[in-house]
């Protein structure tokens, strides 16, 4: 059974759209004008209280949903930013954080996501094709595949000043 997902992102100001299709996902992207905030917070111990770090991976194939706490804190999505991935299992990411928000959308294979918040509070979930991994600026992610897979990549607009490449606490 095939099974086909939309992800739609909350921009502020929308004036055109992409679309990028595969054979079990879908991913929709706007493109937008946006004056980006003053600022280059990350999220904090105190944003996360009461927010449990499974709240970062989202089964959208299973029909869960990014919840609205989440979505507040992410920045408008750069569709300049997409790539995708296809590796061997023996490629994994470490558990690193930016200063911009990245996500994965998982098109192939099985991995363990793991998701650390600034409080010190992790979990690790076994995502599969279907899955999407939401990480708002400050908030730690990895994974360790389980076997060969791929993913969708995307980022955020990047604020000015920010820092770029894998940040590590």
């Amino acid at each position: 059974m095939r099974s086909v997902f939309g992800v739609f992102f909350w921009l502020r100001t929308c004036t055109a759209h992409y679309s990028l299709r595969l054979s079990t996902i879908e991913i929709s992207f706007a493109k937008e004008f946006y004056i980006m905030p003053k600022g280059n917070k990350c999220v904090t111990a105190e944003d996360c209280v009461g927010l449990e770090p499974r709240r970062f991976i989202v089964n959208h194939a299973g029909g869960e949903s990014l919840c609205q706490e989440v979505k507040d804190w992410l920045d408008p999505h750069n569709i300049d930013g997409l790539g995708g991935f296809m590796l061997p299992k023996g490629v994994s990411t470490e558990l690193h954080y930016h200063d911009y928000d990245e996500h994965w959308a998982w098109i192939k294979g099985r991995s363990v996501v793991t998701i650390s918040l600034p409080d010190g509070r992790s979990d690790s979930v076994e995502v599969s094709t279907g899955w999407i991994v939401y990480c708002p600026r400050g908030v730690e992610h990895g994974h360790q595949p389980i076997e060969d897979w791929g993913c969708y990549q995307w980022t955020s607009v990047v604020r000015p000043g920010s820092r770029q490449g894998h940040l590590h606490r």
